[in-house]
């Protein structure tokens, strides 16, 4: 699931029932792959048995699902819940996932300064916990909003920092969509003139 290949992980649920430290894996893997009414169904199931690390990331899957195929209330619905109950949260994988929701649905309402703020605070927690899944989100998110800003160095620089994460953590498809996403950045903005091409 950590690097990415979320189709697998889906298939290995097929016709199995997860274990309770299972479900969030197979709920985030059905969230980024579109499946997010399943992913629902999955979430709602089992609920009540899971760990709060384990329902913050839950939340976090299904927010950022709903919201990347336009349910923008729902996938807030589930960021504000994430919000309401670990405000004062003092496990810091929590409070990355909180952060993080936080983030991607301003970025998703453009609002960048509020984007890098909690994108900020979502890598700050990742690191202090050292939850390297969670670092490279951060700083990929935090450099996506960054650039937006208008800030572009420090944010090349952030999606640079998260290739390396993903390529530690063995993860082609991750590191290969930060490259990109560098590139595409050095072109729109004029970076190394000569060799972008």
């Amino acid at each position: 699931f950590y690097r990415g290949e979320h189709k697998l992980v889906a298939d290995y649920f097929v016709g199995k029932k997860a274990q309770r430290a299972e479900v969030s894996l197979w709920v985030g893997a059905l969230s980024f792959l579109g499946q997010i009414d399943e992913a629902e169904t999955q979430f709602e199931r089992s609920k009540v048995k899971l760990s709060a690390k384990e329902l913050a990331a839950c939340r976090f899957y299904l927010g950022v699902g709903f919201c990347r195929h336009s349910f923008y209330e729902k996938g807030r619905r589930y960021f504000t819940e994430n919000l309401i109950q670990f405000r004062k949260e003092r496990n810091f994988e929590i409070l990355f996932y909180v952060h993080q929701g936080l983030a991607f649905y301003r970025y998703f309402q453009c609002r960048y300064k509020d984007a890098v703020f909690h994108s900020a605070a979502s890598l700050k927690s990742a690191n202090r916990s050292d939850f390297l899944y969670g670092k490279m989100l951060g700083s990929e998110l935090n450099g996506y909003s960054l650039v937006q800003q208008g800030e572009i160095s420090r944010g090349l620089e952030q999606l640079k920092l998260s290739a390396r994460l993903a390529k530690s953590m063995g993860s082609g498809s991750w590191q290969q969509a930060m490259q990109i996403s560098v590139l595409l950045f050095e072109a729109q903005y004029g970076l190394k003139p000569s060799s972008i091409l």
